[in-house]
């Protein structure tokens, strides 16, 4: 294995690491994204049940 093999090599595993983080970060970002629009959906389910009484949340 000479020196263009294990740089070649290195630089897929690099690669392969970089695109792990990237799909890593925007699975994360996307649960983020779906825990804030059903947080958002509770609370106007909820104010629209109670009305404008926050006395009864």
């Amino acid at each position: 294995m000479g020196p263009v093999d294990w740089q070649t090599d290195l630089r897929m595993e690099i690669q392969d690491a970089g695109r792990k983080v990237n799909e890593t970060m925007s699975g994360l970002l996307n649960t983020g994204i779906d825990w804030g629009i059903n947080a958002a959906d509770s609370i106007r389910t909820t104010l629209e049940a109670y009305g404008d009484d926050p006395s009864l949340i």
